[in-house]
Formats: structure tokens, sequence, C-alpha cells
């Protein structure tokens, strides 16, 4: 688990805190009546080795008990009487901010031995002092859990936004994906079935592979461009993602593959945010790429944009000639009306698929953008539905 990135002002602290933990000990060792003069050079060399913390905290916090006691307990002359405080509070705090609860916790227990029996053993001990002692160490293991537990949580936040995005992503991959693969592989059947027979017909067939293929590079390359830039090296523009604005040119591709689309428009065109117009023109999408693929050419689509104070409703239907009809096995077509569920759940949208008696009906509802309401949704949202 990484920890929270640091601003410079903190990276001078922590340069500091093993200094100040020193200067606090000795100040402390000087006040006790069996003090007699440490050896200083030893005792820095103890409290440089919380430099090490953020890298090697159970090392460095085994090395503060360690003086901690042996300091209070060897009767060495040249050691002195000591009573460390300090730097083991410093060592468990970073400790707990680094490492898991359960072996913060057995530092804190450690802690909490050490610092008891040095109390113990002191003449001078009370039980207020020991309940000071304890307050003292759970207050310094707290702080550290505290940021432990800020850096789990952004953790946690980051990882559910990576698989959100993933997701997101892989819903992208597949709507473009099997769109340009579905035309290309009925129109490639239709060329080799007429080229024979009509030059010209089946001409027509490869300029629609050739157009599809454009297309679906295009929106590919938009999508690698929206990778790249999450690593900070571009800015998004979510203004080259396909929306609404651009179902005209799914309509044209509609035509071009043998569909015969029909276009309602009602109400007064209000205005999607980028991520909901996104999920319109996906919807439009999954609709029609679905309808080619199970219903074929020559079937009549009617799409309906219906334009409330709140929402946009959308209702896409398929009609097939004669008993070409396969709505209810596509309903376990697989991830791609699933993913649709999801990418219209995730903009705040509700969507409604089931089969009919003579087709197949998409209806989703989508929010309007309310900080716009009622604005304008620009010339091509609605001149080329028309046309």
């Amino acid at each position: 688990m990484r920890t929270p990135t640091r601003t410079g002002l903190s990276r001078t602290m922590s340069l500091l805190v093993p200094v100040i933990a020193w200067t606090i000990d000795v100040a402390h060792e000087q006040m006790l009546p069996e003090f007699r003069t440490p050896s200083l050079a030893v005792s820095a060399l103890v409290f440089a080795t919380l430099y090490l913390r953020g890298t090697r905290p159970v090392l460095v916090l085994m090395v503060q008990l360690a003086w901690s006691a042996g300091a209070w307990s060897w009767p060495v002359p040249w050691l002195g009487v000591a009573y460390p405080l300090a730097g083991s509070l410093v060592a468990l705090q970073a400790l707990a901010a680094r490492r898991s609860p359960a072996l913060s916790c057995g530092g804190l227990a450690a802690t909490t031995i050490v610092f008891f029996l040095q109390l113990i053993l002191s003449e001078s001990s009370s039980w207020p002092e020991l309940l000071a002692s304890f307050v003292i160490t759970v207050t310094a293991w707290a702080l550290g859990y505290r940021r432990y537990a800020a850096a789990a949580a952004q953790d946690a936040a980051t990882s559910d936004a990576l698989r959100t995005e993933r997701l997101r992503l892989a819903r992208d991959l597949h709507d473009i994906v099997t769109h340009a693969i579905s035309a290309i592989v009925l129109q490639a059947a239709g060329a080799r079935a007429v080229i024979a027979a009509d030059p010209d017909r089946a001409t027509r067939a490869l300029d629609a592979i050739e157009t599809s293929s454009v297309r679906a590079m295009d929106e590919l390359r938009r999508l690698l461009g929206l990778l790249r830039s999450a690593g900070g090296d571009v800015t998004p523009d979510l203004d080259r993602q396909p929306g609404l604005r651009d179902i005209g040119e799914l309509l044209d591709w509609a035509r071009a593959n043998g569909l015969t689309p029909a276009t309602t428009v009602r109400g007064e065109p209000g205005r999607l945010d980028d991520f909901t117009s996104l999920a319109a023109y996906r919807l439009v999408q999954e609709g029609l790429t679905n309808t080619l693929k199970h219903a074929g050419p020559g079937t009549a689509v009617e799409l309906l944009l219906h334009w409330g104070d709140k929402h946009l409703d959308i209702r896409l239907q398929d009609r097939p000639s004669g008993r070409r009809s396969l709505g209810r096995g596509r309903l376990n077509s697989g991830h791609g009306l699933l993913g649709l569920h999801e990418r219209i759940a995730v903009v705040g949208g509700t969507l409604r698929t089931q089969p009919t008696d003579d087709g197949f009906v998409l209806e989703a509802r989508l929010p309007l953008d309310q900080h716009h309401r009622n604005a304008a949704a620009g010339p091509a949202s609605t001149g080329r539905l028309a046309a």
C-alpha cells in the first residue's frame, strides 16, 4: 500500500522529527534525579535510525525499544540512566502508518510493555503515570493508523475508479468492434454472392466495408487517445467522442447495410452532458448492430427521440420482414446488452429491452443536463436525424 504524497512542508518536517525526538529525550533525561551524563553520540546514532522509518518501520521500532529498555536497565556508567520515550513513539507511529493493523498492533503491545516495565521498575511510578503512558502510546499508534486508513481508502477508491474505467473501455471496444465487424461480415458475404452476376452491387458492398473500417479505426484512435490521457500526457477531448449529434451517421451506416431506418423527433431538444450523449450514441449503435446481425438486411427500424423537460426517451424497434425475427434469442446475445444496461445506469438512466411479436425493442430514459435545461442540442442533433 502506498503512502499519501508528501508536500514540501511535510518532507521538511519528516527530516526534523528525529532531531526533535532526540532533543526531547535528552531534555527529559536531564530532569531525572538519577541522571548521569549519557553518551550523546550513541543516543544520536540510535535516533538517526528514525530516518529509515519510512522503509524499515519494524526494524526501526525494534532498535528504539531495545535502546529504551537497555538504556534504563544496563548498569553501564558511560550510558548513564535514560528514559527514552519520543523515539519509540515516532517509530510506533511510522509502523502504524505503513504496515497492516495486525503488525502495528503487535508493535503497540511491545511498546506498551516496555514503557510499563520502565515505570514499574522505577521507584516513583504510580497509576496515573501508567495510565498517561498508555494513553500517549495508543495516541501515537492511532495517529499512524489514521494515515494508514486514509491511504487504504484512497487506494480502494483508485482501484474502483480503474475498474470502472476498464469496464467502460471494454464496453466501448465491444461496441466499436462489434458494430464494424458485423457490417464487414455481412457486406463481404453479400459481395461474394453477387460479384459475378452484379459487379456494381459487389463494389458498393466493398465501399461499405471500407467506410465501416475507416470509421472503426477513427473511434479506436479516439479511445486510445483517452487511454494515453489517463497517464497525464494529454488532456482528454470528450468533444471528439461520438454522441447524439452523430446518430445521423449511424443511420447512414444502417441504410448502407440494407436496413430501413425511420426517425421521429418529438419535443424541444434539450442538452445531454458528454457521457450521457455518448451513452445515447452507443444505445442506437448497439440496437442497429443487433438488428443487422439477428434480423438481417431489409429490416425496418423505427427510432423515436422524445425530448421532455428532464429526460430524453429513446425507443428503437425493428420489424423484420417475413418470419426472420429472432428477438427472443437476442436476450442472451452475449455481453452487448449487459454492457448497455451498465452504461445507461452509470449516467443515471434506465433501459428496457424485450422482444415483441414482430421484432425487438430497446427503450431508454436518459437525464438531461439540468445546468443547460432547454438549451439547443446543436444543428447536428436534429438536422441529420430528419434526413
